[in-house]
């Protein structure tokens, strides 16, 4: 089985595919080549730092991973209100789901933060509002794969 982290950004993937923002299914993760044009408008999923507390004496421990996703559009006007709106559609959908994201967060999940990039500059302008998600979830340190 996955490491938990991975199951889930894999979550969230499936969560933002099945739910109808104008993404549509250009939801990608762990992806490190630039979009193209034909792949925007679209949701990028990365994993960020993660902490961990120890919870009892013995081996269970409470994690703090993040998840930013970067809801990412291309177009020579309006760019920002569009990633904004795109951003908002995402902000959305993820709050309208089980604070378990699925049952793999017992701790629950929530938006911790935004902010807007913008790169380019006319017909290549690009923006995103990338989100930060903070997933808590427990394990058996023994078993990083399997949530508590």
């Amino acid at each position: 089985m996955a490491h938990v982290q991975q199951q889930i950004i894999e979550w969230f993937q499936t969560t933002l595919v099945g739910g109808s923002t104008a993404a549509g299914t250009s939801v990608f993760s762990d992806r490190l080549d630039p979009l193209t044009n034909d792949e925007l408008p679209a949701a990028v999923i990365g994993g960020g730092d993660e902490s961990v507390e120890p919870l009892t004496i013995g081996n269970e421990q409470l994690r703090s991973f993040e998840v930013n996703v970067a809801s990412t559009v291309s177009q020579t006007a309006g760019y920002e209100a569009a990633a904004r709106d795109l951003g908002l559609e995402v902000e959305k959908l993820l709050a309208a789901q089980p604070a378990t994201a699925g049952g793999l967060c017992s701790g629950g999940i929530s938006l911790t933060g935004s902010r807007l990039q913008k790169a380019g500059e006319g017909e290549t302008a690009v923006a995103a509002v990338v989100q930060t998600w903070l997933c808590k979830y427990i394990v058996a340190a023994h078993a990083p794969d399997i949530p508590l």
